[in-house]
C-alpha cells in the first residue's frame, strides 16, 4: 500500500493504443535521464510578467531598464555553478510595449557580472513592441576577477525613451548544463527483447486540472491479450521539453530526449498482469511546473513477455540486464551505506528533535492558533469550521493541522502523524523528557487529540458515537488556490464516518492517536495528566466501538479517496486495536488485535497507508519490526536509501524509526551491536548536510538548510511560482528530499516532489531523531546543545522549549512562552520560566509588608514599622529588593546615587504604579530609570498601569501577553519601547505614545486585537520595528504629528494591516 501520486482528483481522458504493432528488440538508454541535466528551471526566481520602468544612463549611455534573477542561495556562487556544469542563461521572453530613443533602435540583452561588478553580456537582440525573441548568455564570459559570488544576471531592454516603461512577458528562462557538470550521466544503448501487442490498451487518466504548478496522470492497463503478461514496457512520446520534469510512481523510468519508458517497479509487485485492468499499483507520472495536456502525450508501443513469473530481478535494480530499476524488499542487519563527506557539520541530534517539532506549529488551523502556535506569523484560521452542519445540527470541527503546504485537514495523514508522533514518545520518553521537549509534544499531541475529540458526535444524551468528522476542506478547490490561511474564506466542506460510509480506516488512525497519547500521559503521571489520559481514553474507547459495530467496515469512499487512497482499513483498525490494549490492558482489544493482525503484510515501509508497522511494534513482534526497517534495498550514488522517489526523505526517516526502536528492543542501540543503528545514523547525517551538495533537508536546522519549502502560509507570496526573499521560516520541516538514484534535488518552492512538507513527512523524523539522541547521548562528535531562545526568536519562533544545556529538566505539563532563566541576574537578565524572576542569592533585608500597603505607596507613606533601620548596609550592584511588593534591581551606583531597574510585581496584582522614586531600607532614595524585559510576562490579572515620569525604557516583553490589561499610562520621559513590549495585550484600546519616544520595538503592539487608536506625540520617532502594529483591530486610527505626517507614514509603512486610518493633529 502506498501513495498513489500527488493528491488530486481522477479524471478520465482516454487515449487508446489500437493499431497492432510487434516490435522485437526496442532500444532505449542504459542509464535514467535526470532533470537537472539538460536544463535547471529558473522561472521560480523571477518575476514572469510587469512593467520596468526606464532608467536614465550615465554619460552617453540611452535610458535602459534591467530584470534581474534573484538565484537561489545555493547556486549564486561560481563553485556551485560549475558543481552543476552551468554553461548559458536563455531567456525566452515577449514585450508588449516599449517606446525607443528617439533615431534608435530598441533591443535586449541577457547580462551578468560578479560582485566585481564588471559588466559582461551577450548577444544584442532587437526587439520591437509586440514580438518574441531569445536573448542567451554565456557564464564562461562572466568576470570574476576573485570575487564567488553573483552580483547581477538577467535582461537589460536597452535604447528607451527617456521617462518611459516596459512591459513584458517571460515564457521560459533556464541555465543550459553540461552533461560533465552536476549528477547526472550519460548512457549507452542497449537491446532488450520483449514481445509487443496491439492487445495490450493503455489509457491515460488526468488527476486533476493542469496548472503551471503540476499535470499528473495515471494510466490504466487493460490486457487483452487472453494470457498473463510480466516485465512491460510502456513506451511514450511528451511534449518537447517536457521530459526535463518528468516524475513517476508505481514505476521507474528512462527518458530518451522526448521519449519516455516506463518500467515496472519492484516495490508494487506490478511486473506481472493477468488478463483484464491492472489494479494494483497502476503506473502514474506527472511533470513538475508544467502544464501539459494529456492529448499531448502519445503512447508508442507495449512491450512485454507472455507469462506468469517476471523473468527480470528487479530487487537488483534491473530492467531488463543493465538498465536501473528499483530495489526490492531487504531484511537483517543494515550497514551504513554512507561516507563521511562533510566533518565540518554539527551533528546534533538533540537539536533536530527540539527543531522537527516547531514544524507542526506550523500547520495548526483553527480557533485556537493565536493561543498555541511558537510562531509568530502564524495566527487564527478556518474560524468557520465551528459551525458546520451534519444532519441539521451545528458542529464544532476547528482546530487540528493543515495536511502539507495546503490548507485541507486529511483524516489519514493526520491520524498517522499523530500515531507516529505517540508512538515516538512512548518509545524513547527519555530523550523528550531529558531535553525539556516534552511539554512541547504533549501541546503538539493536544492540539491533535483535541481536534479528534470535537470531531466526535455522540447520539444526544448517550455515550453512543453517532458520526465522526474525518476531512475539512476540498483538496480541487483549495489546491487551486496559493495563499496564506488566515484569510482563506472558501467552502471547506466536512465529510464524516457513518453507518453507510464507515471510513474504518480513518476513524482507526485516529483511535491510535488518543490511545497512545492517554497510554503516554499515564506515563508521565500527575493529575492534569491522569484527567487528559483518561479524557482521550473515552473518546477512543468509544470512537473504536463505532467502528468495530460496523458490520460494513471499509475505507472512506467520500472526500479523500482521490488524494490519499487507501487500499484497505485492516492495518489501521489492528493499530487501534493494539494502541488501546497497550493504554488499558483489556482483553477485549487484544482479541480483536490478535483477530486481525493475521493479515499483516510486511510488503511496504512505515507510512500513512501502511500503519502495520504500529501494530508490529506494539505487538512486539520484532521479526516484522525488522522487515520493515529493511524495505527496500536501492541506494543512491551516494548512499541515502531510496525507497521511493517522491518525498524520498519522509520514507527514509520511518524506515530510521523503525530500525532504532528494533535496536532499543533487542538492547543494541549501540553503534557497534545494533542492526541499524549505525546505519539510521549515517541516512540521518545525509539529510542534515553528510552529501556533495552539502545540502540540509531540515528547514532551519543550519546554514545549508533548505529555504523554499511548498508551503503556502511560509512562503508569503500567492502564487508558488513567486519566491519571496521575506519568506518565513517553517523552522524543523522536512522537505520531499533527493528525487531520483543521483541524489538529484533542487530547492524550488514550485517542486513538491523535492519540497513539499507535509504532517507525515515529519512524523517519522521527530521519533528516529529521539532515538538517535538517546544513541549518542554524551558522545563528543554528536553535541546535544539546543537551539537558543534568541537563536530561534530572530526567525519569527515566539515560544520556547527546551533546556539552555541538554541537561535533564522536568518538563512542565504546560508550556509556557516565556523562555528559560539565567543561571546570574544581571541588569538586563535572561528571562525567568515564570513571570517573576528568581532573586539574587543573597539578597538585601526585605522589609515586611504592611496589611494596608498598596502598589503605588510611596515609602515615605508607610507606618514607620514597615521599614527595616540598617541604615549602613552595603549593597552592589544586582542586589535585588522588595518595597510594598514591587521588587527592584540595583543596576548601578554613582556619585552616591543609586539607579535601579523594576524588575518585577505581584503576580495577583491589578492595579500598580510604577514610581520614578523611592526609599530603601537603609533611608537612601533610588531612582527607577528602566522596567526590566519580562517584568509583568504573562501576568493575567493586570488591568492598569501607570509609570511616573523619569523611567526611560520598557524592556523587551516587559508586559507580553498581559491579555486583561486595559489602560496603559507611559510618561514624557520615555525614549524607548522595547520589542515586543505589548505583544498579545488583547484588551488594550488605546495608547498614547509620548513626545520623547525615538524607538518602537518590533512586535511591540503585536496581536492588541483590540487597540484602535494609536496617538503619537512624539516628534522625535527615528525607528519602528517590524509588525510593531501588526494584527490589531481592523480599520485602527493613527493620530500622527502634523509636522510629521508624511515622515511617519513612511517609517510606519509595512508595520501594520492593510485596512488603517490616519489624521493629523497639532
Amino acid at each position: 500500500m502506498k501513495r498513489r501520486g500527488k493528491k488530486q482528483r481522477n479524471r478520465v481522458l482516454a487515449l487508446v493504443l489500437s493499431a497492432a504493432v510487434v516490435l522485437t528488440g526496442i532500444t532505449v538508454p542504459g542509464e535514467k535521464t535526470y532533470a537537472a541535466e539538460d536544463k535547471i528551471d529558473l522561472m521560480p526566481y523571477i518575476q514572469k510578467n510587469g512593467i520596468l520602468a526606464a532608467e536614465d544612463g550615465e554619460g552617453s549611455n540611452k535610458p535602459a531598464a534591467e530584470l534581474l534573477v534573484s538565484l537561489p542561495s545555493d547556486m549564486d556562487e561560481k563553485q556551485e555553478l560549475d558543481a552543476l556544469g552551468v554553461k548559458q542563461l536563455v531567456v525566452d521572453f515577449k514585450v508588449n510595449t516599449l517606446t525607443a530613443y528617439a533615431g534608435e533602435q530598441t533591443g535586449c540583452m541577457a547580462f551578468g557580472m560578479s560582485e566585481a561588478y564588471s559588466w559582461k553580456n551577450g548577444e544584442w537582440v532587437n526587439i520591437a513592441a509586440g514580438e518574441s525573441a531569445t536573448a542567451k548568455f554565456d557564464l564562461a564570459s562572466m568576470d570574476w576577477s576573485g570575487y564567488d559570488r553573483i552580483g547581477k544576471l538577467g535582461l537589460q531592454f536597452a535604447n528607451l525613451a527617456s521617462g518611459s516603461s516596459v512591459s513584458y512577458e517571460i515564457s521560459d528562462i533556464y541555465f543550459t548544463t553540461d552533461a560533465s557538470g552536476g549528477s547526472g550521466s550519460g548512457g549507452g544503448q542497449i537491446t532488450t527483447d520483449r514481445e509487443a501487442s496491439g492487445n495490450v490498451v493503455v489509457t491515460v487518466n488526468e488527476q486533476g486540472q493542469p496548472s503551471n504548478d503540476w499535470s499528473g496522470f495515471e494510466l490504466s492497463v487493460d490486457n487483452q491479450t487472453g494470457k498473463s503478461i510480466c516485465d512491460w514496457v510502456i513506451t511514450m512520446t511528451v511534449p518537447s521539453g517536457s521530459a526535463a520534469k518528468f516524475k513517476c510512481w508505481n514505476a521507474t523510468f528512462t527518458a530518451d530526449g522526448d521519449t519516455i519508458y516506463l518500467y515496472p517497479n519492484k516495490e508494487n509487485s506490478n511486473a506481472v498482469l493477468g488478463t483484464g485492468k491492472m489494479s494494483a499499483n497502476p503506473p502514474g507520472f506527472g511533470f513538475s511546473s508544467t502544464w501539459v495536456n494529456a492529448s499531448d502525450i502519445t503512447i508508442t508501443n507495449v512491450a512485454y513477455n507472455y507469462g506468469t513469473q517476471s523473468t527480470i530481478d528487479y530487487s537488483k535494480g534491473d530492467t531488463n540486464d543493465e538498465t536501473g530499476g528499483s530495489g526490492g524488499s531487504g531484511g537483517g542487519a543494515q550497514k551504513d551505506t554512507t561516507t563521511d563527506l562533510n566533518l565540518d557539520i554539527s551533528y546534533n541530534f538533540a537539536k533536530l528533535l527540539q527543531e522537527s517539532l516547531y514544524f507542526y506549529d506550523g500547520n495548526m488551523c483553527g480557533t485556537d492558533v493565536d493561543e498555541n502556535s511558537a510562531f509568530s506569523w502564524r495566527g487564527n484560521c478556518h474560524t468557520y469550521d465551528s459551525h458546520v452542519t451534519y444532519n441539521g445540527k451545528t458542529v464544532d470541527v476547528s482546530g487540528g493541522y493543515h495536511d502539507a503546504g495546503d490548507h485541507v485537514k486529511f483524516g489519514l495523514p493526520q491520524g498517522y502523524a499523530a500515531t507516529v508522533l505517540a508512538l515516538g514518545y512512548y518509545q524513547f520518553a527519555d530523550a523528550y523528557d531529558e531535553l525539556g521537549q516534552t511539554a512541547h509534544f504533549n501541546t503538539i499531541m493536544d492540539y491533535f487529540c483535541d481536534y479528534f475529540t470535537r470531531c466526535t458526535i455522540y447520539k444526544e444524551g448517550t455515550d453512543t458515537v453517532e458520526a465522526f468528522c474525518y476531512q475539512v476542506g476540498d483538496g480541487d478547490s483549495d489546491h487551486a488556490k496559493w495563499e496564506a490561511p488566515e484569510g482563506q474564506t472558501i467552502g471547506r466542506p466536512a465529510f464524516f464516518a457513518t453507518t453507510s460510509n464507515p471510513a474504518t480506516d480513518e476513524v482507526s488512525v485516529a483511535v491510535a492517536a488518543l490511545a497512545l497519547q492517554a497510554a503516554n500521559y499515564q506515563k508521565q503521571g500527575g493529575a492534569e495528566a491522569l484527567a487528559k489520559s483518561k479524557a482521550y481514553l473515552k473518546t477512543a474507547e468509544d470512537l473504536f466501538d463505532f467502528a468495530k459495530n460496523c458490520s460494513n467496515k471499509q475505507v472512506a469512499t467520500q472526500g479523500a479517496s482521490p488524494f490519499y487512497k487507501s487500499n484497505n482499513w485492516e492495518d489501521d483498525y489492528c493499530a487501534a486495536a493494539a494502541a488501546l490494549y497497550a493504554a488499558t490492558g483489556k482483553e477485549i482489544y487484544k482479541q480483536e488485535r490478535d483477530a486481525y493482525y493475521g493479515k499483516l503484510n510486511t510488503g511496504w515501509c512505515l507510512t500513512w497507508d501502511n500503519t502495520w508497522p504500529v501494530a508490529a511494534v506494539l505487538k512486539d513482534d520484532y521479526t516484522a519490526v525488522s522487515a520493515f526497517a529493511s524495505y527496500g534495498s536501492k541506494n543512491t550514488k551516494q548512499g541515502f536509501k531510496m525507497i521511493n522517489g517522491w518525498g524520498s526523505a519522509r520514507y527514509n526517516a520511518s524506515a530510521q524509526f523503525m530500525g532504532l526502536i528494533y535496536d532499543q528492543a533487542n538492547q543494541k542501540l549501540s553503534m557497534t551491536d545494533g542492526n541499524y543503528s549505525s546505519w539510521a545514523t549515517g541516512q540521518m547525517k545525509y539529510l542534515l548536510g553528510n552529501n556533495k551538495a552539502k545540502r540540509c533537508f531540515v528547514v532551519g536546522y543550519n546554514e545549508n538548510a533548505a529555504k523554499y519549502p511548498h508551503h503556502r502560509a511560509a512562503s508569503r507570496s500567492n502564487d508558488a511560482g513567486q519566491v519571496r526573499e521575506d519568506h518565513y521560516t517553517l523552522l524543523g520541516a522536512l522537505v520531499g528530499g533527493p528525487s531520483d538514484e543521483y541524489d538529484t534535488y533542487a530547492d524550488n518552492q514550485a517542486d513538491y516532489n523535492c519540497n513539499e512538507v507535509a504532517l507525515d513527512y515529519n512524523a517519522g523524523l521527530v521519533g528516529a531523531a529521539a532515538g538517535l539522541y538517546l544513541l549518542h547521548k554524551g558522545e563528543e562528535a554528536y553535541p546535544a546543545d539546543l537551539a537558543t531562545e534568541a537563536e530561534l526568536e530572530s526567525i519569527g519562533v515566539e515560544k520556547y522549549y527546551g533546556t539552555s544545556s541538554g541537561k535533564s529538566e522536568s518538563p512542565s505539563e504546560t508550556p509556557s512562552p516565556s523562555p528559560t532563566p539565567s543561571e546570574t541576574p544581571s541588569p538586563s537578565p535572561t528571562p525567568s520560566p515564570s513571570p517573576s524572576p528568581t532573586p539574587s542569592e543573597t539578597p538585601s533585608q526585605q522589609p515586611s509588608e504592611s496589611p494596608s500597603a498598596t502598589h503605588g505607596q510611596q515609602p515615605s507613606e508607610m507606618p514607620e514599622d514597615d521599614v527595616d533601620e540598617t541604615p549602613d548596609e552595603a549593597v552592589e550592584v544586582g542586589d535585588s529588593m522588595d518595597i510594598s511588593g514591587l521588587v527592584y534591581e540595583i543596576a548601578q551606583i554613582e556619585n552616591g546615587k543609586v539607579y535601579v531597574t523594576f524588575k518585577e510585581a505581584d503576580e495577583d496584582a491589578e492595579d500598580i504604579t510604577i514610581p520614578t522614586t523611592f526609599m530603601d531600607a537603609t533611608g537612601r532614595t533610588c531612582y527607577v530609570k528602566e522596567i526590566a524585559p519580562y517584568a509583568f510576562a504573562n501576568h493575567k490579572k493586570l488591568k492598569k498601569v501607570k509609570i511616573a515620569e523619569g523611567i526611560t525604557k520598557i524592556g523587551k516583553k516587559a508586559f507580553y501577553h498581559c491579555t486583561a490589561l486595559k489602560k496603559v499610562t507611559l510618561p514624557g520621559s520615555l525614549v524607548t519601547i522595547g520589542d515586543s513590549a505589548f505583544e498579545g495585550d488583547r484588551s488594550i484600546t488605546a495608547i498614547t505614545i509620548p513626545k520623547n519616544v525615538k524607538t518602537i520595538g518590533k512586535k511591540a503592539f503585536y496581536k492588541c486585537k483590540k487597540l484602535k487608536t494609536v496617538t503619537l506625540k512624539t516628534t522625535k520617532m527615528k525607528k519602528v520595528g517590524a509588525s510593531a502594529f501588526k494584527k490589531t483591530k481592523k480599520g485602527m486610527l493613527f493620530k500622527l504629528p502634523k509636522k510629521k505626517n508624511a515622515t511617519y507614514r513612511k517609517l510606519l509603512k509595512k508595520k501594520y494591516d492593510s485596512g488603517v486610518r490616519f489624521r493629523k493633529i497639532k
